[in-house]
């Protein structure tokens, strides 16, 4: 690099630094950033912050990505991702005003009205706003020859359990990078297949060929599903979500696993499926505990609604279909069956005394969150997708 250097005087004093660094009486002090430090994206948020401050904006305490202008329903959101920038306000002129500023002081480009993003589609149309990621999918079955598959109704067969390979995974099946592939779709906009996600993650390390089968089964269900996503309207409600469990699931371990959804405008804005980390001795236990993950997200949901000014939203009621939690989160008595339980399962009775969120009962057949904890037959997994407000590109589902 020294000696292609056309600048004779830069060149001579790149060759005195190199000298003194060698002879170990320096160090460089670096003027700004390099590309892919760990430090960089630090740097790069701070000059971000900065300018956005200035221009008006605070960042919201519940996500630092996110900022504020005004509150209520006026106000403008700013969502940063790295350098992508998503506005979203009501006043087309308030977009126009940050572009300026924000040329003022990058290269930027004005994109318009948002279509793409993060390999997420939008599509905005009379009413309703669908996400979809219909160019994702169909890249990922080209990926992996899955194109030309035949679709099936479910991500899982309800009748296939899984066991933990004995055998060393076979590193010609690019398993864990299907598996992480799926990952991201199941957390940005399908979460009708984020139970098989999150059961196919636990064997990265110890699969073989019936996993890599169940795998591509994921990639067969999203063969038929390629534009379904997620669609909300334009209404206002409550938050409300729905939290279940299916104990001792695992055949590994016996391990539990917890599934739950949270519902805004018609669709779901968070859900997870996740292995519970400790064996419960109960389906009550094991649904308390699920309550407990439901809960703190509830709590997290409702405060970022109301710092956004959106306190007729921030009214939570959460779901569940087993009464014994509920009484158990609902009377803080002492009991035998009971007093093994993590006490920090116990911030229930706290959020709900508080008035954070309130409790309800519904049945079994109405859990929505049920496609989060197990495989189900197809006829019950395409109910739920329903129910979950799950819409294909540019369809409405609901009036």
């Amino acid at each position: 690099m020294i000696q292609s250097e056309e600048d004779r005087e830069v060149g001579d004093k790149a060759r005195k630094m190199l000298k003194q660094l060698r002879e170990g009486d320096h160090v460089c002090l670096l003027k700004k950033s390099l590309y892919g430090l760990r430090q960089a994206g630090r740097s790069w948020y701070a000059k971000l912050d900065g300018i956005l401050r200035r221009f008006g904006a605070v960042p919201t305490k519940a996500d630092p990505c996110v900022y504020r202008i005004g509150t209520g329903e006026d106000s403008t959101l700013i969502a940063i991702y790295v350098d992508d920038i998503i506005v979203a306000s009501r006043d087309p002129r308030m977009a126009d005003r940050l572009f300026n500023c924000l040329s003022q002081k990058f290269e930027t480009s004005d994109l318009g009205e948002i279509g793409y993003c993060l390999g997420m589609e939008f599509n905005r149309t009379l009413g309703a706003i669908n996400i979809f990621q219909t160019g994702y999918i169909n890249e990922l079955l080209k990926r992996f020859g899955m194109f030309d598959s035949k679709p099936v109704c479910a991500p899982l067969d309800p009748g296939v359990k899984l066991l933990k390979s004995e055998e060393p995974p076979d590193e010609n099946l690019p398993y864990r990078e299907l598996v992480g592939a799926l990952t991201y779709l199941s957390t940005a906009t399908r979460p009708d297949i984020s139970f098989a996600v999150s059961y196919l993650g636990q064997f990265n390390n110890c699969y073989g060929k019936p996993h890599w089968t169940a795998a591509k089964r994921v990639l067969r269900y999203l063969k038929g599903t390629t534009k379904l996503g997620l669609t909300f309207f334009k209404k206002s409600q409550f938050l409300e979500g729905f939290v279940d469990a299916d104990w001792g699931n695992c055949p590994n371990d016996r391990k539990s696993f917890t599934g739950y959804v949270f519902m805004l405008g018609g669709g779901p804005v968070s859900w997870d499926a996740r292995k519970q980390k400790t064996v419960a001795l109960s389906s009550t236990e094991a649904e308390y505990m699920g309550l407990a993950e439901a809960t703190k997200e509830a709590s997290y949901l409702r405060s970022f609604l109301i710092e956004l000014g959106l306190d007729h939203l921030s009214s939570v009621v959460v779901y569940e279909d087993n009464l014994g939690a509920l009484k158990l989160a609902a009377n803080p008595t002492f009991h035998n069956r009971s007093k093994h339980i993590d006490i920090k399962y116990h911030f229930i009775r706290d959020a709900v005394k508080e008035k954070i969120l309130s409790l309800s009962h519904v049945s079994s057949a109405e859990m929505v969150a049920d496609v989060l904890t197990k495989g189900l037959p197809g006829s019950r997994h395409q109910r739920c997708v329903r129910e979950l407000g799950l819409c294909r590109a540019a369809e409405t589902c609901r009036d």
